[in-house]
């Protein structure tokens, strides 16, 4: 957790409410080689942030051909976008 809050600290100062508030909604979730943090056609309703490892963050064509569109290493932030 306080690796997330010193990176929301670099874009403005946090009350100490404001970091209650996150530290209390926010949640570790590991993931595997091969599992997904958003699905296909599933509107995204979290945000993640890269504690260790990296990301791969990618889409599928309308011929099912996975496509890489870009990787997340540590201390990055993932908003999640939803695909018509």
């Amino acid at each position: 957790m306080n690796e997330f809050l010193a990176y929301v600290a670099q874009f403005g100062s946090l009350s100490p409410q404001q970091q209650s508030l996150l530290a209390h909604r926010a949640t570790s979730v590991e993931l595997r080689k091969g599992e997904n943090f958003l699905e296909a056609g599933v509107v995204a309703r979290r945000v993640g942030f890269v504690l260790n490892g990296i990301l791969r963050v990618c889409y599928c064509t309308d011929q099912g051909e996975e496509i890489t569109h870009y990787f997340l290493d540590e201390h990055r932030l993932l908003l999640g976008r939803a695909r018509a």
